[in-house]
């Protein structure tokens, strides 16, 4: 096939809804998200397939070998009223998910996912300091007089290294937020301040625990 050739049987495919996937995807990507772009960049990217392989140029993209299990490409239709045209915005929907999950295996998920979101900074410089570093570090701080209260060395060293663990998570966490920070550069610079503040005192504090 020629390129015209090859253009026209990629838009019938494109029309039709028989779209790979993973190209999609590629396609998406390369245009930043924006999908009529990305419509355009998969027909670009699908003629440059069928001409690295020509054996393959009569397959669909709806066939077996190119569909992931419980994948489903479903053509949108998008009208347009004032041009009255319409373009097609295609959805790819992966349903390769167990059906009963356990309650454990999901709780487990979400929970490397809090502290994963956590410790890269995707929760914002204002949620991470304010709410993970100040607030629920506050109230860990009123906890720890109960458990030094209860007399029990052993149990007062387990919290304090829970404790401990929990901070540095934290203090990882605000450092990369203020990283990822797009406001003033000065709340950035004082939240990457407080950290290191915080992580001298409480190395101190711990000197002063361990080593009276």
């Amino acid at each position: 096939m020629n390129d015209d050739q090859l253009y026209l049987k990629v838009t019938e495919e494109v029309t039709n809804g028989k779209i790979d996937p993973a190209l999609w995807a590629k396609a998406i990507a390369k245009a930043l998200g924006d999908e009529d772009k990305g419509k355009y960049e998969y027909i670009n990217l699908r003629v440059e397939q069928l001409k690295e392989s020509p054996q393959n140029s009569s397959s669909q993209p709806g066939d077996e070998r190119y569909m992931p299990p419980g994948a489903i490409v479903t053509p949108l239709p998008d009208d347009d009223t004032k041009g009255g045209g319409s373009t097609d915005t295609f959805t790819v929907e992966d349903d390769d998910t167990p059906e009963n999950p356990s309650s454990d295996s999901a709780t487990t998920y979400e929970s490397s996912s809090f502290f994963k979101k956590l410790i890269s900074g995707e929760f914002g410089l204002a949620k991470t300091y304010w709410g993970f570093a100040i607030g629920i570090g506050f109230l860990l701080y009123i906890f720890s007089f109960a458990i030094g209260s209860m007399g029990s060395p052993a149990l007062s060293i387990i919290w304090i290294l829970g404790l401990y663990t929990y901070q540095v998570i934290v203090w990882i966490g605000v450092w990369r937020a203020a990283s990822l920070y797009n406001g003033p550069m000065i709340w950035a610079g004082l939240a990457k301040f407080a950290v290191i503040l915080g992580a001298l005192m409480a190395f101190g504090q711990l000197a002063t625990i361990f080593n009276p």
